[in-house]
């Protein structure tokens, strides 16, 4: 087992910037690890109850292998991430990831996502 404390932290896996450790508002003593990059199109984080258990996650986090994936893949991995990071929100969605609303939203139908119920109008 590796020391956490001692261990440098890993860069973030999607711009390769450093991450950066602060304090969480989750609950007293609790870190969080996050990239600190913010042009970075993902902003990564992962939480723990203590500094040391937030640096272990997050260096610890499951690899992303892109070296094996093609083009398509990975725009499929980054726009599913994306999804889940901004709880579906595509109008943050299409900022964060520098690509057109209708765009986006054309790429989420392929993926099998539903299209966003359009909001009610109320008529005159």
């Amino acid at each position: 087992m590796t020391d956490a404390v001692n261990e440098p932290l890993k860069p973030c896996p999607w711009c390769n910037k450093p991450p950066q450790v602060e304090p969480w508002h989750g609950g007293p003593g609790q870190y969080q690890v996050s990239c600190a990059e913010a042009s970075c199109p993902v902003n990564p984080q992962t939480t723990g109850e203590t500094r040391v258990l937030a640096i272990m996650s997050w260096n610890t986090r499951a690899p992303f292998h892109h070296e094996n994936l093609n083009v398509k893949d990975m725009e499929r991995y980054l726009i599913i991430t994306a999804f889940q990071r901004f709880d579906g929100n595509r109008t943050l969605m299409s900022k964060a990831l520098g690509i057109a609303y209708r765009t986006l939203c054309g790429k989420l139908r392929a993926l099998g996502y539903e299209p966003r119920e359009k909001p009610d109008v109320m008529s005159p």
